[in-house]
């Protein structure tokens, strides 16, 4: 791969330098790492199955996504499911790159990063189906018989087994870790209300309280080791402290509602304060030690988006927002990669990197948005009308090119208007016009073609009109506004307005002629005078 030169490309200095020294990773190091990212996956599934509450977060999140495909019918369910899982270890998925046999699909913007097998699909409802009626045996069983019950450890092992074979995204670890610190603060905020109270205020000894220590995870940096305190009941405090805790109702009051908050947790989760720790300390350790491996792959290979992304020859500012989409496919390519395949990262994540792209063109970077099926056929129908004018001297027909391509005649029509660019107005046309520069709207004016300051100062006339009719009698308003179209009504000849009120002609026209002379010299409506002579 070609070195990055900062004159090529309009980057940060700071970005450029930091990525020149950057350094590449050899196929020992990228096995490495990703060896480290699986381990740390199927680390963190193992928690997850051993954490009940956390198996409901996520069956919560797969409903909500079916509930999105439903409403949505424009949004691929294939992309949904894609946001919470990966695959499934015990079906060996492998991706691949899709190619099509006609000859105009066989390059690297036509190719389409797909499983074989539509796994994803497939195999999804049935997996989580299986893992929601597991789960509900596994509750049932911990409320009926205990945590401690063989049948529950057996059903508890299941559920790990079948945990062990779900590859979940990065994107939903994340979501699983918040879920976590949320019933992790609540903990906090119990233990710390224990503390404050009862050890720093009632000076109980720590020796009547639980206790397990708080891993942050944090590295470089110095954080002092914090020992988090609680208790089960009001039982567990010894008899000096309860009575001093009656001389403070506030103080008790305190106490007991975080004991009955302490229960509340519990019931929630099917875990006590120990076992909520314990899987905060492990689950984030997990987390950072795949992050920080995941990052070093990323870093490592952002050349390789950054050389993809001048392929496409566009400016500087298009290039910076291409970069920045190649990366999420470098991103899912990291996801999705198995170095056991025995290729390196740069070849696989290449596939990725420039769908993203070309999903970020077809999507992002046009004023009107085609669907992809119609954004396929249309590079299918440029690169068959280049290769013909250089063999013939001339364009295809739409009958050559509908032929080629087995489409109709009409689609290649349809498709070739819409494949007409759009242009702004405040466009320039590169020469002057007597000193001051030339634009599109000044060269393709139409004269006919009502302007936004016409549009306004029609609106306010007929906003004044009608104030000005209101000073009408009820018979004379109504028959201005019937015989010039004033309002929801259409214009309307004397003989048809005669006929609504049962009298002739002359006697409509009369009443018309007292109504406008009315408007004529009534002194707060002189504007109107043009209006009414250009009437007359």
């Amino acid at each position: 791969m070609a070195t990055t030169n900062s004159n090529d490309i309009n980057i940060s200095p700071s970005l450029y330098y930091r990525l020149r020294d950057e350094k590449l990773l050899n196929p020992k190091e990228e096995q490495k790492l990703a060896e480290i990212i699986k381990d740390s996956n199927r680390n963190i599934c193992s928690f997850i199955a051993e954490a009940i509450f956390i198996v409901k977060f996520i069956l919560d999140k797969y409903d909500a996504m079916l509930a999105a495909s439903d409403r949505n019918d424009k949004e691929d369910g294939k992309i949904l499911i894609e946001k919470l899982i990966i695959g499934f270890t015990e079906t060996d998925a492998r991706v691949s790159v899709k190619k099509s046999e006609n000859k105009y699909d066989e390059t690297g913007d036509s190719a389409e990063i797909v499983i074989p097998g539509n796994e994803l699909q497939e195999t999804a409802p049935r997996k989580f189906a299986e893992l929601r009626e597991l789960y509900g045996k596994t509750v049932k069983s911990i409320k009926t018989k205990g945590k401690q019950d063989e049948s529950t450890i057996n059903l508890q092992k299941q559920l790990r087994d079948l945990i062990s074979t779900f590859i979940f995204t990065p994107s939903l670890f994340n979501e699983i870790i918040a879920h976590i610190n949320l019933q992790f603060s609540r903990v906090l905020e119990i233990c710390h209300c224990f503390r404050e109270i009862l050890i720093d205020k009632l000076k109980t000894g720590t020796r009547n309280f639980k206790s397990m220590n708080l891993n942050r995870n944090l590295k470089n940096v110095s954080v002092p080791k914090e020992t988090l305190y609680w208790i089960e009941s009001m039982d567990d405090l010894p008899g000096k402290t309860l009575s001093r805790l009656e001389k403070f109702p506030e103080m008790a009051r305190a106490v007991k509602n975080s004991l009955h908050k302490l229960k509340q947790l519990e019931r929630f989760t099917f875990h006590d304060i120990a076992d909520i720790i314990n899987i905060y300390n492990n689950i984030k350790k997990e987390f950072s030690r795949g992050i920080e491996a995941r990052n070093i792959m990323i870093q490592a290979n952002i050349r390789l988006v950054m050389y993809e992304a001048r392929k496409f020859n566009k400016d500087d500012e298009t290039f910076n927002d291409l970069t920045q989409y190649g990366i999420l496919g470098l991103i899912r390519a990291i996801e999705k990669f198995d170095y056991t395949m025995g290729f390196k990262l740069s070849t696989y994540a290449t596939c990725w990197i420039k769908q993203y792209m070309n999903r970020a063109l077809n999507n992002d970077f046009k004023s009107i948005r085609l669907p992809a099926n119609k954004e396929e056929k249309l590079k299918k129908i440029k690169r068959f009308s280049v290769d013909f004018y250089k063999k013939n001297g001339r364009d295809p027909k739409n009958t050559e090119i509908a032929e080629a391509l087995n489409i109709s005649a009409n689609e290649v029509s349809k498709l070739k208007f819409y494949a007409v660019p759009t242009i702004s107005l405040n466009e320039s046309v590169n020469h002057e016009n007597n000193g001051d520069e030339l634009y599109i709207e000044n060269v393709y004016h139409v004269d006919d073609q009502e302007t936004p300051e016409d549009s306004v100062e029609t609106q306010n006339m007929n906003e004044s009109i009608s104030n000005a009719l209101e000073i009408l009698p009820a018979q004379e308003r109504d028959v201005l506004r019937r015989r010039f179209g004033i309002g929801k009504f259409d214009p309307q000849t004397l003989d048809e307005i005669a006929k609504l009120y049962g009298v002739k002609a002359e006697r409509i026209r009369q009443i018309e002629e007292q109504a406008l002379r009315r408007l004529k010299t009534n002194s707060r409506f002189e504007f109107l005078r043009d209006w009414i002579g250009s009437i007359k």
